[in-house]
């Protein structure tokens, strides 16, 4: 399925974001945090089916810059969980019951 034009959200990073300039740092962490062929629970819900494709950060790296590359800080989350936290302070949930629940 495609996206139109105007359901693609682009996002230019800061040319001082080390998160994004420091990629084969992030690369390991990934590797490090989520394992492939290995689910991992998201955070955020506490789900793992899907399993989780992102790394959040508990402590939003806006907010708390000095807390980037601090692996107790840093936590893998589904892709949807990690944009609805986005930059705010959350605590992890107890997840959604199944469809089949």
């Amino acid at each position: 399925m495609g996206y139109t034009y105007w359901e693609v959200r682009v996002t230019v990073p800061k040319k001082d974001d080390p998160w994004v300039n420091q990629s084969s740092r992030r690369r390991a962490l990934y590797k490090k945090f989520l394992p492939k062929g290995k689910k991992v629970a998201c955070w955020i819900c506490g789900q793992d089916e899907p399993s989780a494709d992102q790394l959040d950060h508990k402590l939003p790296r806006s907010k708390f810059p000095d807390l980037i590359w601090d692996e107790s800080n840093i936590v893998p989350a589904h892709g949807d969980c990690n944009n609805k936290k986005s930059d705010n302070l959350t605590t992890p949930g107890i997840g959604f019951p199944s469809e089949a629940w």
